[in-house]
């Protein structure tokens, strides 16, 4: 089962990633068909070829790394030719003896073969390509088809060798000749295809979870979790909790800014014109900063010991407390004494700085101690998390508001964009640890637990993904889209192209930087997982 449901996992993750990247390139890809730009390849995946159809000019692959993708485009970089001086190629002629295919393998049956001493393969202004050769001792100079391709027998992946072709880019089809507005509209394409499908997938989840549909404000109750919901039904009405009486939904939680204790809340209903007074419900406690949650696996709430008496016992744990386990009783932290969860969410409220958390915890009778880097107040309130939250288990009626998803969709957005720019704020000023950013093993972790909340879920990482792809892209970092739209701008203010060459240097320079710090996360990711 654990191999099947791994299987799974992976075939989903493949997919969102998939989705995402798909969505970027054809962005990519739409826009420079649009503007007349050849287009080589579009590719899922990178490093080398295992499936490709080529349809008109283009060829649609899938590679061997399902990491990325990419949209080929003639010029891109350095607009040049595959040939040069003195290199003995072979032509094959059309009907009108032009050159159709340029065949840069001795082994290719060609109409003419030659030294090459002159070609244009350009074509600046609309002038005509050619190639001259020289045949027995004799010039002898073809014109050349704008969709001529060069051809070469190379060996794939499988070592069969193969009829490798490339088309030629004359000046029209290629991307550096285009106006610099029509250059940054492909650029911007991609990114703009991830916020937008973002955004619809936001929407989307509004308009069908009835868990996001607008809440009512009355004090009657829609649902129940946890604890409460063996006590609380569907249209009870909350008359008060711990004494302070309830009129509307914003008063649920008024009992959280003087509470005796935050474990368990006393709470008055009405049912059916009936009253019941003083029922003592349990909380859950998330303590988000240390990563540990006092509601076990099976849904118990663990707030006393084995004798009865109140403890806190942990119950499920994230990655940053993965050495704490399920039935740990937390004695003290760092130097603190804890008797109880109230005195766990004392210390995170006043101890804000996160790093390295002593927990002092009783396990099979023995004392031990184990470390954990807990997480800053300022981290987590940069991704609009609370140190940590308590809850009853409470759900307002809802029902659907055509008005309130569209709102909440791109509130959605705005949000999740917002948390990933302060995010990137966090990792600058040193906020946020390297050793805490996920790579492509820890997005397979995260949309592996997506699956157990349903499709809602996985659409929700798709979202995310999305919004977080098309910022990253944004940033002005050569080699991504918005370090290459920083060379327009500079373009435009100096009303001077940038040297091609520099700018290819620079570009391939921070493409490999950046494949380096992927490689860096991905081994992070991995050591997590022990």
């Amino acid at each position: 089962m654990g191999v099947l449901m791994f299987i799974l996992n992976l075939i989903v993750f493949l997919i969102v990633l998939g989705v995402i990247v798909l969505i970027h390139e054809f962005g990519h890809y739409i826009v420079a068909k649009k503007f007349g730009v050849l287009v080589f390849e579009f590719a899922f995946g990178m490093g080398p070829l295992l499936y490709g159809k080529k349809k008109g000019e283009t060829q649609y692959s899938i590679r061997a790394i399902p990491l990325g993708g990419f949209c080929a485009m003639g010029g891109e970089d350095i607009n040049k030719a595959l040939i040069k001086k003195n290199q003995t190629i072979g032509l094959l002629l059309d009907e009108n003896g032009n050159a159709k295919e340029i065949l840069l393998s001795s082994n290719l049956e060609s109409s003419v073969s030659g030294v090459v001493t002159d070609f244009d393969l350009y074509g600046d202004n609309n002038s005509n390509l050619f190639i001259t050769l020289l045949v027995s001792e004799e010039e002898h100079t073809y014109n050349v088809n704008r969709d001529a391709v060069y051809v070469e027998k190379t060996l794939n992946i499988f070592k069969k060798e193969v009829k490798k072709q490339l088309q030629i880019v004359p000046k029209e089809r290629s991307f550096e000749s285009k106006p610099a507005y029509q250059r940054f509209l492909v650029l911007i394409a991609g990114v703009t295809l991830n916020f937008i499908l973002a955004l619809f997938i936001f929407m989307l989840l509004n308009f069908v979870d009835v868990n996001r549909y607008k809440p009512s404000q009355s004090n009657v109750i829609g649902s129940s979790n946890y604890e409460a919901s063996t006590i609380l039904k569907t249209n009870d009405k909350i008359i008060s909790i711990n004494g302070i009486d309830i009129n509307n939904w914003d008063e649920i939680g008024l009992w959280k800014n003087t509470p005796s204790t935050y474990e368990s809340v006393t709470l008055n209903y009405e049912r059916d014109g009936v009253i019941y007074q003083n029922n003592v419900i349990n909380t859950v406690i998330s303590v988000y900063a240390a990563g540990i949650y006092n509601i076990d696996s099976n849904g118990k709430i663990r707030n006393a010991d084995k004798d009865g008496n109140r403890a806190a016992i942990v119950g499920q744990v994230v990655d940053i407390s993965k050495d704490l386990k399920e039935g740990d009783k937390i004695v003290a932290i760092n130097s603190e004494v804890v008797n109880n969860w109230d005195d766990v969410i004392n210390y995170f409220r006043t101890n804000t700085n996160g790093g390295k958390t002593a927990f002092h915890i009783i396990r099979d009778d023995k004392e031990v101690t184990v470390n954990i880097e807990a997480y800053s107040q300022k981290l987590l309130k940069g991704q609009g998390i609370n140190s940590f939250e308590v809850s009853i288990g409470l759900s307002p009626i809802q029902h659907f508001d055509f008005g309130y998803a569209l709102k909440s969709g791109f509130k959605e957005f705005g949000s999740n964009a917002i948390i990933i720019f302060t995010t990137l704020g966090q990792l600058f000023s040193g906020t946020v640890k390297i050793t805490q950013l996920s790579g492509p093993v820890g997005i397979f972790q995260v949309v592996g637990s997506a699956m157990k909340g349903g499709i809602n879920s996985i659409l929700f990482i798709i979202g995310l993904l999305s919004v977080n792809v098309g910022i990253m892209n944004l940033l002005p970092i050569p080699a991504l889209d918005g370090g290459r739209v920083l060379f327009l701008i500079i373009e435009a203010i100096t009303r001077k192209k940038v040297n091609r060459k520099v700018e290819s240097i620079i570009n391939n320079v921070f493409y490999i930087a950046l494949l380096a710090f992927m490689a860096v996360i991905i081994v992070l990711d991995v050591l997590k997982l022990f």
